[in-house]
């Protein structure tokens, strides 16, 4: 890619925020002020914003719009922001935890609300009360690229060929496998590593089967 092709594409991109936030700020109804207001954004970095003579604002500035219009980061440069914002606004939120959180005996997001756990992420209406998600680790490369999204299902039953968390005996972190299922017999197998399949007994809890997973480029 030559440099006037990057400049290019950097150029459409930008034009592509500057005309959502437009249409979002005429679908909640506010003008730059009021934006500026309501976002704490200073009101000269919004005006910058809006009218494309910053090339490259902050991740945090673009944040905080993305949290007042209630979209994605990565929604504020989709085409269909209007769109997604209506999928997302028809989801719920579920929470995301870490592989050790995910262990805890019960419901592991039991007691979690918006107002005491930071991390959550939007899934369809129809994901069971208990899902919750998890991000995928380093060791999970190249069948995960890192920070991969996986959500968790508790109650649904795996199939053969499902991915599963599971927790081996006298460990503290839940961790990602395969089960594999042959007439009686069920086999634990390590999705990115070679290693010989294991036999599913009666230590070895299954906590969840990965539903879904999601990587944003």
């Amino acid at each position: 890619m030559n440099a006037q092709t990057a400049k290019t594409l950097v150029s459409k991109t930008d034009d592509i925020l500057i005309e959502n936030l437009h249409l979002l700020m005429h679908e909640h109804r506010v003008n730059e002020a009021e934006l500026a207001r309501r976002t704490g954004i200073p009101q000269p970095t919004l005006h910058k914003i809006l009218s494309g003579k910053t090339a490259d604002p902050r991740i945090s500035t673009l944040q905080q719009l993305a949290n007042y219009f209630q979209v994605s980061l990565d929604g504020l440069y989709s085409y269909d922001v209007l769109q997604n914002k209506k999928i997302m606004a028809e989801g719920k939120s579920i929470p995301i935890i870490s592989w050790s959180d995910c262990t805890k005996t019960g419901d592991p997001t039991q007691g979690l609300t918006p107002n005491n756990w930071d991390e959550w992420v939007i899934v369809d209406k129809s994901n069971n009360e208990q899902s919750y998600a998890l991000i995928s680790r380093a060791c999970m490369e190249p069948h995960f690229p890192r920070g991969t999204t996986l959500i968790v299902d508790p109650t649904v039953k795996p199939n053969d060929g499902d991915l599963v968390i599971v927790q081996y005996p006298d460990t503290q972190d839940a961790t990602l496998r395969e089960l594999s299922i042959d007439g009686p017999d069920q086999l634990l197998l390590s999705p990115y590593r070679k290693t010989e399949p294991e036999a599913l007994n009666e230590t070895i809890q299954i906590l969840g089967t990965v539903v879904q997973s999601r990587f944003s480029y």
